[in-house]
């Protein structure tokens, strides 16, 4: 292989679909993406996600077995579906602790163990694995399949999904500065034809939000992250008027400058990975916006 070539959206687009089809569920992230890039190229510190995203739901199926049908319950559950952990790195994946169960069998019972009337005690395994929630209804059924109790005893534990990384980003400015002066810098960090801004020009600029594209959706996680200004591309006009009232400042890059930075850091990279690959951004590739000037400076 001596080049690849993709069109303006083929490239990312195909990354993208490659690695949602690799990750069992179906979700993606990138670490140093395109906010990453702008954070660095704004200077900013202590950068973390403006929008966390919680992981997948997930059920902990805890049951307790005979020791003679630990085996066979617990191959039941990891065939429906259970036992997969670390976004599908690991499979049939759980946990046993030995302990004493006990139980008497009232009249009508019909005990696999022990007479009805007298109390029993069993060795047991309490097995627990974690269940996907597309996949609970199937594991439980597969479970009670292959048990050999007449009433299973099981428990099921909704977990809190815990973060994993999240979407926008958040910072701030080692030295305060104000909106225009930020502006000019974030424009030309990332060669912006023009940048628009929305606030008092001599705003102090220190908590800063950022989110590339046309990213109006992550205004009200910039306002509930305390940031004085929110850097995008785009956004529409109801929006900038949501902002203005809030009182947080907004620094409009365009769709495209909030982007292409990410674009030529992707070739470098690569380039740098496979040195027998060249690799290059799309010299073709550009704003189909174009800038008239009707008049000049801040009104």
């Amino acid at each position: 292989m001596s080049y690849v070539s993709f069109g303006a959206n083929e490239g990312s687009f195909l990354a993208g679909a490659a690695a949602a089809l690799k990750s069992r569920s179906g979700r993606i992230g990138f670490i140093g993406g395109i906010n990453d890039q702008l954070a660095s190229r704004f200077g900013l510190n202590d950068v973390q996600p403006l929008r966390s995203l919680a992981g997948s739901a997930v059920y902990k199926l805890v049951v307790f077995v005979p020791k003679p049908d630990v085996t066979k319950v617990l191959e039941a559950m990891f065939a429906a579906g259970a036992g997969w952990v670390g976004d599908g790195r690991y499979s049939e994946c759980s946990f046993r602790t030995p302990g004493t169960g006990t139980f008497k069998g009232e009249a009508g019972a019909n005990p696999t163990i022990g007479q009805v009337g007298t109390r029993e005690e069993v060795e047991e395994d309490r097995i627990e694995v974690l269940v996907p929630v597309n996949k609970l209804n199937g594991v439980v059924e597969a479970m009670k399949q292959a048990h050999c109790y007449e009433v299973v005893a099981y428990d099921v534990y909704s977990l809190v999904p815990w973060p994993e990384g999240g979407e926008g980003r958040k910072g701030n400015l080692i030295v305060p500065t104000k909106l225009s002066e930020f502006a000019k810098r974030a424009g030309v960090a990332t060669d912006a034809q023009a940048v628009q801004i929305v606030g008092d020009p001599g705003k102090p600029v220190q908590k800063v939000a950022l989110a590339c594209g046309a990213a109006g959706e992550f205004l009200d996680d910039a306002i509930r992250a305390g940031a004085d200004t929110f850097v995008t591309g785009e956004l529409r006009f109801h929006d900038a008027l949501k902002a203005e009232a809030a009182g947080i400042g907004i620094v409009l890059l365009g769709h495209y400058a909030s982007e292409r930075p990410a674009v030529e850091w992707l070739a470098e990279k690569m380039q740098s990975q496979w040195t027998n690959l060249t690799c290059w951004a799309s010299k073709r590739e550009h704003d189909p916006l174009r800038t008239i000037e009707i008049r000049s400076g801040l009104a």
